[in-house]
């Protein structure tokens, strides 16, 4: 009885150390640091609000002709942030800054960076198939990214090779891969159905294992 609690003892303490063998992380993760920190003054509920309204009437009027009622209200919504005595010009230059900080920082990757033995979840767009066995993929956040919405950012796509391969079960069936993941941009034709696009990927990965998640 006591040699069975032993092995069970030492079973659960292996399988401890095998589910830690590997990290699991996110894809927020494989986006590097911001370049530059932009900090926004602190507003008030009613501050954020005009902004809004504000914001969106100038992102319209450059769409469209807007009506009297339009301009008289954004008029009014200008004079209104204007009396909280905060400066409209200044937080929306910044705002536009803070934009295009982050624009850079979803579309580019650190060289310096690498993940050893991790763990990922994401969706399957084969680049090879033999049959329904898969070699080579694009591992990407969401489901048909690159077949039918517009590519991933470079840093949200991992192009993973599994030696041994991979049956296909479902393009929207989730999986997580697991393996070494390391800065490697590539530029990719894939093709699908009903034509093909081109794709910047931002990582490769040497998968050693695939699930469904």
């Amino acid at each position: 009885m006591l040699r069975h609690f032993l092995v069970l003892i030492s079973c659960i303490g292996s399988a401890g150390l095998y589910a830690a063998a590997t990290q699991t992380i996110s894809w927020i993760d494989l986006v590097p640091p911001a370049s530059e920190e932009v900090s926004l003054p602190p507003l008030n509920e009613y501050q954020v609000g005009l902004i809004y309204k504000i914001v969106a009437y100038q992102n319209a009027e450059k769409r469209r002709d807007m009506s009297a009622e339009e301009i008289a209200a954004y008029e009014q919504n200008v004079a209104d942030f204007a009396d909280t005595k905060a400066d409209l010009a200044s937080l929306l230059a910044l705002r536009e800054k803070a934009i295009e900080v982050e624009k850079a920082r979803y579309s580019s990757v650190d060289p310096s960076m690498k993940f050893d033995e991790v763990t990922i979840g994401g969706f399957m767009v084969p680049l090879e198939m033999d049959g329904l066995t898969t070699k080579k993929f694009l591992l990407v956040p969401t489901a048909g990214a690159c077949i039918h919405t517009p590519p991933p950012p470079i840093n949200q796509i991992i192009v993973v090779d599994i030696e041994q391969g991979y049956e296909l079960v479902d393009l929207f069936q989730p999986i997580a891969v697991s393996g070494d993941i390391k800065v490697s941009q590539q530029e990719l034709n894939v093709a699908y159905i009903d034509g093909n696009t081109d794709v910047s990927a931002g990582y490769v990965m040497k998968a050693s294992d695939i699930r469904l998640y």
